[in-house]
């Protein structure tokens, strides 16, 4: 079994050593605008960010040697056949910052003039654009015709109320839309109680745009949600056990062996949005049973000597969760991953025969292996595989705590698991 293992875990080396192959599947079809309106078509390497882009990489044909870098400054706009569309525009960019810890007093601004690239969420009579600064503050814009975008402002800041200070929010992108949607007064309500996050207020522009007339909105950006995965996996383990310690050597003397083992479970998983689904936090919930075994003996002579036979049997359920990330775009995407787990074991066998012998004198007495054994398990996880949009094959290295709760006798379970998964969605 373990040249198995070693076998897969070449086999994947080797697949790996292959992605540059998969490196021109970023790219797509696309095309660019110039500031002299002359529209070029090709294709645009695809990254997906949740931040905007400082430039994009543009190529004639997915096998073109010459790679031509775009900028905002060189370039009016860029679209993806794959939905992205981006502006170029000259914005003013409030950086005041809202992260908690570096909260003001009073509602502050720190401005800054940029050339930047805009992500289309709406694009109408009214149109909705997005930035993501470096910081990751988001920016909300509306233009309205070819009108520079203005931005709709959020900060928060700090207060004090009834002697103690609390989170206050200012809220002026209300009273901006309040004035920009004017020739829509049946938008007064849902703007009252409008959140600044990038679906509320693309909701809100696309009621604007059909309070316009048919055909005011050119455009919409797909939403940026998590999406959920759901499936079941199964598979084999091999593992091995050690201890280290004082006064038991019966244990720390011995290489415990381990039969295979199968497993079984089912994962549910969280798709990160803007990712071209290469960021996955992995969760499963996984039945791995473990058994080990071993035989040991001490001889001090023919006549006086003493065997035994240790054997535990842990029936683990166990919780994983992971980040896993995908290293290609494709249709086969080979991934890593690595995280922890939470080992429960619901029955146990913990056990040891003895037989002594001194001389003519005979004892076989049964007892416990360990008086104390650990019940719950923690352990790394680390993995590799390649998967498609129904299934995965992955060989996982788990390194848990083992099974001994004594202060001097410490203990290392590790596992190798070939795990296949069937997603239903």
């Amino acid at each position: 079994m373990n040249k198995i293992f070693t076998r897969l875990f070449f086999l994947l080396f080797v697949y790996f050593l292959s992605l540059p192959a998969f490196a021109q599947k970023d790219y797509v079809k696309g095309y660019y605008i110039t500031f002299q309106q002359d529209t070029v078509k090709g294709y645009i390497q695809d990254k997906n960010r949740s931040r905007n882009p400082d430039k994009v990489h543009y190529k004639a044909s997915p096998e073109a040697i010459a790679v031509k870098s775009l900028t905002a400054f060189s370039i009016k706009e860029f679209g993806l056949d794959s939905g992205d569309q981006f502006l170029s525009a000259i914005v003013a960019i409030d950086k005041a910052s809202i992260e908690l810890q570096n909260l003001q007093t009073a509602v502050s601004t720190n401005t800054v003039i940029d050339t930047v690239f805009l992500r289309v969420v709406n694009k109408g009579a009214a149109s909705l654009l997005y930035l993501k600064d470096e910081n990751g503050k988001e920016h909300f814009y509306i233009q309205k015709q070819q009108e520079t975008p203005i931005e709709l402002k959020f900060n928060k800041y700090v207060k004090e109320e009834d002697g103690k200070k609390v989170i206050a929010t200012s809220e002026i992108y209300k009273g901006q839309l309040f004035t920009y949607f004017a020739d829509c007064p049946n938008l007064k309500s849902s703007i009252s109680g409008l959140e600044y996050k990038f679906d509320n207020l693309q909701s809100v522009f696309e009621l604007y745009n059909q309070c316009q007339g048919e055909g005011k909105q050119d455009y919409k950006a797909k939403s940026q949600k998590i999406n959920y995965q759901f499936g079941l996996i199964g598979g084999v383990s091999k593992a091995s056990l050690k201890f280290e310690g004082y006064n038991y050597s019966a244990l720390t003397n011995s290489t415990f062996k381990s039969p295979i083992n199968m497993a079984l479970g089912i994962t549910f998983n969280l798709v990160l949005p803007r990712s071209h689904q290469k960021w996955m936090i992995y969760n499963e919930l996984l039945w791995k049973p473990y058994t080990s075994k071993v035989d040991y003996t001490e001889k001090r002579s023919d006549e006086n000597y003493q065997t035994s036979q240790t054997t535990f049997k842990m029936n683990y359920i166990g919780l994983g969760n992971m980040i896993r990330y995908s290293l290609t775009i494709g249709k086969i995407r080979p991934f890593i991953n690595a995280g922890f787990a939470n080992n429960i074991s619901l029955t146990e066998v913990n056990k040891q025969e003895t037989y002594s012998r001194l001389y003519t004198s005979e004892r076989r007495t049964t007892g416990e292996g360990i008086d104390d054994l650990r019940k719950y398990e923690q352990a790394l996880l680390f993995g590799a595989g390649v998967s498609n949009q129904r299934t995965s094959a992955e060989v996982r290295l788990e390194i848990g705590n083992g099974i001994s709760n004594f202060v001097n006798l410490s203990s290392q379970k590790k596992m190798v698991n070939f795990i296949i998964g069937y997603y239903f969605n």
